[in-house]
């Protein structure tokens, strides 16, 4: 008996409740890591071809690529997403703990990423050394990317498990469009020069991805024979919410890439083009937000060659941990 009541303890219930979620959660709140490392790398390809047309001067970050790819990736390690949820602040809508009591509420201390997103940014703003800079960018860049995904802009919580529910199909699609910065040099030389154009701080970043992730899912684009704006019955922008959270339109799970959707009693039929456009459109977003952020934070940052300018990886510092979380939540 006195066994059974200790298999039954506390800390055993709680090792054994992180387990179960280890077993029913994969990954959640973003991207794909795939989409994540592809989505920095090309950013890094689009300031070094924009310096490469003379369109701006700045540094290269490809010495520091691995660093960027490492810390925007562990940023979503499964125990760290627990503690801080990847969605942006909303004032109008506070997200809540009880809206997914699955993950444990004793681990969240953050529901929203923008307290861990302003302390990266005070970091990498004020230092002037590459190997501090540079981490900070990598895990940044992170919610950046996060923020070009529909749900987390409208926002809906969706992890991605063994069972269902579903993952939502948006953040693992690998099908894209040619980039338009490759195919039009006089697009390649706007887009460089709005990188270059003002200094803009990393909330202002996240923010304005943000609003234009709400504005593309409002004006989405009108699929043939009357069906309307696809992207808004998927993601209501403006639906009711509840804990802070709306839900999928048309009672799916994220059912982004199905050729017919059942909404409003109706079937609608999605041409795969269609999806590839969409997530084509958001992803250039991701991109160039990401380029905007690499840009702006390494301004300050004079030429560094060598090992030693590298950072190295796996420093606790840029990556949300319990002990620095509960300081900036505290403040």
């Amino acid at each position: 008996m006195k066994n059974i009541k200790t298999l039954f303890s506390g800390d055993v219930r709680r090792v054994l409740c992180f387990v179960m979620i280890m077993l029913a959660c994969i990954k959640s709140h973003g991207y794909s890591l795939q989409n994540h490392e592809q989505i920095t790398r090309d950013a890094v390809k689009l300031i070094n071809l924009c310096v490469q047309e003379k369109h701006i001067e700045t540094l290269s970050p490809s010495a520091q690529l691995d660093v960027l790819i490492e810390y925007n990736l562990q940023q979503d390690q499964l125990l760290r997403k627990a503690r801080l949820w990847h969605f942006p602040d909303n004032k109008q809508f506070p997200l809540e703990k009880s809206a997914t009591s699955w993950i444990g509420n004793s681990l969240v201390i953050s529901t929203s990423f923008n307290v861990w997103s302003d302390y990266l940014a005070s970091q990498a703003r004020s230092s002037t050394e590459h190997q501090a800079v540079y981490p900070a960018m990598g895990a940044l860049l992170h919610y950046v990317q996060d923020v070009a995904v529909p749900a987390h802009a409208v926002p809906i919580f969706h992890p991605v498990r063994y069972f269902p529910p579903k993952a939502d199909g948006f953040d693992s699609w690998d099908r894209f469009n040619s980039y338009p910065w490759l195919e039009d040099g006089s697009a390649l030389k706007t887009i460089c020069t709005q990188l270059s154009s003002n200094d803009k701080s990393v909330a202002d970043i996240i923010s304005h991805t943000l609003e234009s992730t709400r504005n593309n899912i409002l004006k989405g684009r009108n699929l043939a024979d009357g069906q309307g704006n696809m992207w808004l019955k998927l993601y209501p922008v403006n639906g009711p919410k509840q804990y802070g959270f709306a839900q999928y339109g048309c009672g799916s799970e994220g059912e982004f890439g199905m050729q017919k959707i059942m909404c409003d009693n109706q079937v609608f039929h999605v041409a795969k083009q269609t999806y590839i456009n969409f997530a084509s459109g958001q992803r250039n977003l991701a991109v160039q937000a990401s380029a905007q952020l690499i840009y702006d934070l390494q301004r300050s940052l004079a030429p560094c060659d060598g090992e030693t300018c590298v950072a190295e990886l796996g420093d606790d510092r840029w990556l949300p941990n319990a002990k620095m979380l509960k300081k900036l939540v505290k403040k």
